[in-house]
């Protein structure tokens, strides 16, 4: 019996042929994971240079009850996505978050349930506006915070 196997030539081109295909999957992830990559860093780029330019707002008046806030807020620049609030008592913290939108010039009252067992007496809380990248993706803007001295 005589062994045979593929000829030189026949493996030459079958090892150029997986090469090249394996090179286009490459490229091809790569291509899409990049673009990706770009779209998300620039649209938080934006957001950025949004937070530092285009948000301002202003705390009117917030009120407590048991577990139960209200914040009067107002929104002196351009549209605003949502808001961070950060609750801050004598024992400890919470924080909620808040979708509700504000155009440019408006007021809004927002009503929150938070941790009272937890935080205990508030002593101030922190109003953080954020803006929408995407699809539930938020960049808060941490820079144009306010923050609410409660007096008891």
């Amino acid at each position: 019996m005589t062994k045979r196997g593929i000829s030189p030539l026949i493996a030459t081109v079958l090892l150029i042929g997986f090469t090249v295909a394996a090179a286009a999957v490459v490229m091809i992830w790569t291509r899409g994971f990049v673009g990706e990559l770009q779209e998300k860093e620039g649209g938080q780029s934006s957001a950025r240079l949004s937070c530092a330019t285009d948000v301002e707002i202003g705390v009117r008046d917030l009120t407590f009850g048991s577990g139960q806030m209200t914040v009067v807020v107002e929104n002196k620049r351009e549209k605003i996505d949502g808001f961070i609030f950060v609750i801050q008592g004598a024992t400890d913290s919470s924080t909620v978050e808040s979708t509700t939108t504000l155009e440019s010039g408006g007021i809004a009252n927002i009503d929150l349930s938070y941790d009272s067992i937890k935080v205990g007496q508030p002593d101030k809380v922190d109003v953080i506006p954020r803006l929408k990248l995407g699809r539930g993706v938020y960049q808060p803007c941490p820079d144009k915070k306010v923050t609410w001295k409660v007096r008891i």
